[in-house]
């Protein structure tokens, strides 16, 4: 506990709750929420929704995972906020650098082992992404190499949300609902929305 003071932690929660945030949590607690979009995006501490787009709380609908994976319990999430909360559009945000998609790209091309299972078993839904980026981007820059491959990753992962939710496909058919994919470079603090809509 004394290490969280330290850091700041308890200080942090103080004057939020003190704060007009914390009056329209008290009201988005009464009245409920009726957040305006799912952002599915990765676990990065600089990657943060609710700052980047400037929204209160109660307006997003957040997921994060490293790597912005889509697995079962994300599509799960996905599925809440769609049927229980109508929200009617889902981002999914890779962003520049992504440590995930970087430390796959050198486990495909350096046979570098994940040190972990958990982390074996994230690198592994990363890696037919990069395996397709390898073959139309390898010969640029290192840097852009690897913002191509996590372009490539946001956007399987966006059709994964389709391919893996019979609700959010049918919902998709019948136009009350839009997976989108975005890239968010930090260095240049902008946002590109990929070409397609999955």
């Amino acid at each position: 506990m004394g290490a969280l003071i330290d850091l700041g932690i308890t200080k942090g929660f103080d004057s939020f709750a003190s704060s007009k945030q914390a009056l329209l949590l008290k009201k988005l607690v009464r009245d409920g929420q009726q957040p305006k979009s799912i952002v599915v995006t990765c676990s990065d501490s600089r990657v943060a929704p609710e700052i980047i787009f400037e929204a209160d709380i109660g307006q997003l609908f957040v997921i994060r995972v490293a790597g912005n994976v889509i697995d079962s319990h994300v599509v799960a999430s996905i599925e809440y906020a769609a049927t229980a909360l109508n929200v009617s559009n889902c981002i999914v945000m890779g962003h520049s650098g992504c440590g995930a998609v970087s430390e796959t790209l050198k486990c495909v091309h350096e046979n570098n082992v994940p040190p972990t299972d958990a982390l074996e078993k994230l690198v592994s839904c990363i890696e037919p992404s990069v395996s397709i980026a390898a073959k139309k981007f390898q010969s640029l820059s290192t840097e852009e190499y690897l913002s191509q491959a996590i372009k490539e990753h946001v956007k399987s992962m966006a059709r994964e949300i389709l391919s893996s939710s019979t609700v959010i496909r049918e919902k998709v058919h019948d136009g009350s609902f839009i997976v989108v994919p975005a890239f968010f470079d930090m260095g240049e603090v902008s946002l590109e929305w990929l070409n397609s809509r999955a």
